[in-house]
């Protein structure tokens, strides 16, 4: 069964037209029959005209002998069959074929079949009969009553064969010329349809197809402006108006996901930053009953003043630091150290990994030069991926933090590693892409953030991994960056 449309288009054309060739050839066939006999008529009809005059004029000199004789010569014609002389009653006076006296019934009442012509033509197979009503006349009032209008009749049957010869060559022709026609139809069909409807049609299923997988930016192409085109080009509008909507809502996702991502870490960070107060509190309020034995003595140690400033201003950084993270800026480009960031965060964190027991080390290159950067950001980066190694890690594992000046290259460079469980090949291809998460619960967008804060910065970031080898994180920051870069990298 064939089930392509182009396949069924051709066949069912092809079989139209056939059938249009076959009925057109049928009624040309018949028509050309009727010319020919009606050419044939008009020509025996003449000849049979000529024989009756001449008889007519024999009959006043010789009598019905001549006559006989007359239509005895004309008989050997090869193209006559019989030629009779036939009175007004049917009866036969004179036969070439000598059925003299006999009764043609089928002229019995033909009176009644000549209207206002004075013969008439009838088909007898192969044989085209031609009547002739011999009328009455002064010249025939010598034997016959002037009442009578008509005296008889003259029937010559001529052989047809000559006028039909050639119709099987026709049939022959028309047969030839059918094929012909089929195969050029179903050429010309074929090469239509492949070009109005078959590549229209093959370009338009390929881009819904393409977007059935999801990629909406894919476009049939409009090859003019026929029914398929205008459904082409209606189809491109919708793809394009769905792609910008959904363009419009992962941005709009990816800031509610960037704010949540940010509000859980912030979350998770508060317990360590709790911790991180809560010592110093401990030390000033001991430092405050120290003072207050001390005024009841009307003591008061310089000593002991200094060490609760000092443990006010390490509160004020910690909750300072929080709120920088909690509540970035738009990004505002500045000169800053990466090694400063990456002690900020770590501090940041580093309460976090001595709850569940994890190592969190760090070895900078001093020789880091200072660049343009935004530290919140790079901040948000850097915690992010510390953030992510101690859940993987989640005890008795080893964070480390290695920051590299790659002189040669004019980049900085930071390695993120852990020796947690790491990633398969194919989690590791997908890491960066937004909404993949492996986690119960994270909205997949932590790293996708960080990747593009890295490269607002016209930097870089990959991962290394391997299962049960640990993963670690590369940040490559370009330390030449002008304003200029960065904010033509931003505005777009």
């Amino acid at each position: 069964m064939i089930r392509s449309l182009h396949g069924k288009l051709i066949i069912s054309s092809t079989l139209v037209g056939s059938l249009i060739l076959i009925v057109a050839g049928y009624f040309y066939l018949q028509e050309r029959q009727k010319q020919l006999e009606d050419f044939h008529i008009r020509i025996f009809s003449d000849h049979t005209d000529l024989v009756v005059e001449s008889f007519s004029a024999q009959i006043a000199l010789g009598g019905m002998d001549s006559v006989r004789a007359i239509l005895t010569r004309q008989a050997l014609s090869s193209d006559i069959s019989d030629i009779k002389l036939i009175d007004r009653f049917g009866k036969v006076v004179i036969s070439a074929s000598g059925l003299e006296g006999q009764i043609d019934s089928n002229l019995i009442g033909i009176d009644s079949m000549f209207r206002s012509e004075s013969r008439l033509a009838r088909r007898k197979g192969n044989l085209l009969s031609i009547v002739k009503r011999i009328g009455n006349s002064t010249k025939c009032y010598r034997c016959h009553s002037p009442e009578a209008k008509v005296l008889g009749y003259l029937e010559t049957d001529f052989r047809f064969e000559s006028a039909e010869g050639d119709t099987p060559g026709f049939y022959g022709l028309m047969l030839g010329a059918g094929i012909l026609f089929v195969i050029l139809l179903s050429t010309s069909i074929w090469l239509l349809q492949h070009l109005l409807v078959r590549r229209p049609l093959a370009s338009l299923m390929t881009a819904i197809e393409d977007a059935k997988a999801g990629d909406l930016e894919s476009r049939a192409t409009v090859f003019g402006s026929d029914e398929i085109s205008r459904l082409s080009k209606n189809f491109n509008d919708l793809t394009s108006k769905l792609n910008k909507a959904q363009q419009e809502l992962k941005k709009l996702h990816e800031k509610d996901m960037e704010k949540a991502e940010r509000l859980a870490t912030v979350g998770e960070l508060a317990s360590g930053i709790a911790h991180e107060i809560k010592n110093p509190l401990a030390g000033i309020s001991s430092i405050i009953q120290v003072m207050l034995d001390g005024e009841s003595k009307g003591i008061i140690d310089k000593d002991i003043l200094v060490e609760m400033a000092t443990q006010i201003g390490r509160i004020d950084r910690a909750v300072k630091d929080l709120l920088s993270y909690a509540c970035p800026r738009p990004p505002e480009f500045k000169s800053g150290n990466l090694n400063d960031s990456i002690k900020r965060c770590v501090s940041f964190v580093k309460p976090i990994a001595e709850q569940q027991r994890t190592l969190l080390e760090m070895r900078l290159d001093q020789s880091i030069p200072s660049g343009l950067m935004d530290s919140a950001l790079m901040d948000q980066v850097i915690v992010n991926i510390l953030m992510n190694a101690l859940q993987a890690l989640r005890s008795d594992g080893a964070i480390s933090v290695i920051s590299v000046h790659r002189k040669d290259e004019k980049i900085a460079e930071v390695r993120i590693s852990d020796d947690g469980p790491g990633m398969p090949a194919e989690i590791v291809e997908q890491v960066f892409r937004p909404f993949y998460t492996t986690k119960h619960k994270g909205s997949g967008l932590g790293l996708s953030i960080c990747k593009k804060n890295i490269e607002r910065h016209c930097g870089t970031i990959e991962v290394e991994s391997e299962t049960g080898r640990g993963a670690t994180f590369i940040i490559r920051l370009p330390l030449d960056t002008t304003f200029e870069q960065l904010q033509d990298k931003e505005s777009r």
